[in-house]
């Protein structure tokens, strides 16, 4: 597995969130001593409760070095009391939890097994440290241990995610190759054939069905990119990418004539990542654009802010086509679910993502007789 480097900037947020001193760190390094005599007791402990339970303990019985674990658990005691706040020793954890997914140890073991450090260190503290530092050292600890379980756990979560999108990216590279070649072959093929023949009308239905496979493709790569690649949250007026999208979209919307009523009035800026909102509002009017009535194309689009005390900005789309089912409603945010026959059932789910990125909700509504109605909530920004 290729290490990510550590990223410390989150370490540095954890820390100030824990409310870690660097002087009740420095009182805890004072009694390190009186810990450190209990290392070798303190592995062997932790390696007698993780042999005890049928998972961990067919890993530890099938050690490649017999007794290494125990060493290593040592250490790591010795270096929570002598470098709590030390890089190098962050760094380590930071392993330890790309380790962890290596071995394929389930991430309940390791939030156990700092629950058995907080015990162990508990019994120390209440029977050798004296009675007027007991609730300082207590509460440095508890904070150490919960910042060595936040650097692990963010370790073994990006570490898990990273090597699900890489098989899916994967996937859709080594897919994407082999279904253009065929449709290339396949409109080669049916330039040559007659077209009153059945022959070119098969050759017309397996063309729809490979452009939509490399739809399909392509859409798989913009929501794992997204899914994966880390937010830059700026100020984002939301006309900008409602005006983007709409530019990118004018041809198809000119093919169907497509009458667009746009409505923004006057609103606040938002907290978002500007690419998320720029895919975001794409993927709606195309949804919009593939569903439209074209006995009666419109889509309109308005806006308003409501909520007291945090304000929201809805923007709602309306569109023409068909109202969705009931039973279809919680099923349309899905991957992979269409109602659309050459849908790739991906443009709400890349909506949904873009939505909860930015800490908004997205609500879905038929309009009987009329069409559906698409509704993005934000949370306006306070400055």
């Amino acid at each position: 597995m290729n290490e990510t480097l550590p990223p410390y900037d989150k370490f540095e947020t954890y820390i100030e969130k824990l409310k870690l001193d660097e002087k009740e760190v420095e009182l805890l390094n004072t009694y390190s001593p009186i810990f450190l005599k209990h290392k070798e007791e303190f592995a062997n402990f932790l390696h007698q409760e993780f042999l005890d339970i049928t998972e961990t303990g067919l890993i530890l019985e099938r050690e490649e070095r017999p007794g290494f674990l125990v060493k290593v658990w040592a250490l790591w005691f010795e270096s929570l009391v002598t470098r709590g706040l030390d890089r190098s020793f962050h760094a380590y954890l930071w392993k330890v939890g790309l380790r962890h997914v290596e071995v394929g140890l389930d991430q309940r073991f390791s939030n156990l097994g700092f629950s058995l450090v907080r015990q162990f260190c508990q019994k120390i503290i209440s029977s050798e440290i004296p009675a007027d530092d007991r609730l300082r050292i207590t509460a440095t600890l508890d904070a150490l241990i919960d910042l060595c379980l936040l650097i692990e756990t963010t370790a073994f979560i990006e570490a898990t995610t990273r090597c699900d999108m890489e098989v899916i990216r994967g996937i859709a590279d080594k897919v994407r190759n082999p279904v253009a070649i065929m449709g290339g072959n396949i409109r080669r093929l049916q330039r040559k054939a007659d077209p009153e023949s059945n022959a070119y009308g098969t050759y017309s239905d397996l063309i729809a069905q490979t452009s939509r496979l490399e739809r399909i493709v392509q859409d798989i790569k913009i929501y794992n990119e997204m899914f994966t690649r880390e937010q830059e949250i700026t100020f984002v007026h939301p006309e900008a990418p409602i005006r983007t999208a709409l530019e990118k979209l004018a041809v198809q919307l000119a093919e169907k004539k497509i009458q667009v009523s746009l409505e923004l009035g006057s609103l606040p800026f938002v907290r978002a990542d500007r690419s998320d909102m720029d895919q975001l509002f794409y993927c709606l009017f195309q949804n919009s654009i593939d569903a439209i009535d074209l006995s009666d194309p419109v889509i309109r689009i308005t806006a308003s802010t409501a909520g007291d005390p945090y304000q929201d900005v809805r923007i709602a789309i309306f569109n023409t086509g068909l109202p969705p089912k009931e039973d279809d409603l919680e099923k349309l945010v899905s991957p992979f679910y269409s109602t659309k026959s050459q849908g790739t059932g991906f443009g709400l789910a890349i909506v949904q993502l873009a939505v909860k990125r930015s800490f908004g909700k997205l609500t879905i509504e038929p309009v009987e007789g009329k069409g559906t109605t698409v509704t993005v909530i934000l949370p306006a920004s306070s400055d």
